[in-house]
């Protein structure tokens, strides 16, 4: 099948309600084992995906860590890249990444178009030099007002909430990389935290 087949689809060729079929998808105390596994093979028999951002909407987070990052091809960042990978697998994260190729253009591109209601946080290594090109990472700035988890990575950005890593510091990118990826996601909880007490 070339389209996603609904929960409504389901729910007819099963002879039950819709919410009956999310609840049974969703493994739901409220479903019979047996309804769960009637369920099951007939989503299974049409080829059903599961709506990854609709069905973590509720939760308030996509589990989706945004990376931009200036040069893959440089050892340290593509070590870093296999750490960000490996910890975020191991933490039921996905990553989506971006390669700038120290293109400010690209930067601001890639980095607008993460924080469309996709990303619930970004680590990212600017190809900009902050203090020489205040009004260019006005973008960044503006991200952090909007209370996106963000991780900048050997720079200093001012007026912008963020954990500034100092690549000098470690020559081990598969470990920091591994490090940024426990760290965002600390942030990111701490943000989800908030929003629920406000």
């Amino acid at each position: 099948m070339n389209y996603n087949v609904t929960l409504k689809e389901i729910a007819l060729k099963s002879g039950v309600s819709v919410s009956t079929v999310s609840k049974a998808l969703n493994d739901s105390h409220e479903i019979s084992s047996i309804t769960k596994e009637r369920i099951s093979k007939i989503a299974k028999s049409l080829n059903y995906r599961p709506n990854f951002f609709a069905k973590n909407l509720k939760r308030k987070t996509n589990f989706i860590i945004g990376v931009i990052l200036p040069d893959l091809k440089n050892d340290f960042f593509s070590n870093l890249l296999v750490g960000i990978t490996e910890e975020t697998c191991e933490r039921k994260h996905r990553i989506m990444v971006y390669q700038t190729c120290n293109s400010p253009e690209k930067e601001i591109t890639y980095t607008k178009l993460l924080s469309e209601n996709i990303i619930d946080g970004l680590i990212i290594s600017p190809s900009l030099f902050p203090e020489r090109h205040a009004e260019d990472n006005k973008y960044l700035i503006k991200l952090s007002e909007r209370h996106l988890p963000i991780i900048v990575i050997n720079k200093m950005v001012d007026n912008i909430v963020y954990t500034n890593t100092q690549l000098k510091q470690s020559n081990n990118g598969l470990k920091l990389g591994k490090d940024l990826v426990s760290n965002m996601i600390n942030k990111i909880k701490d943000y989800n935290f908030q929003l629920e007490v406000s």
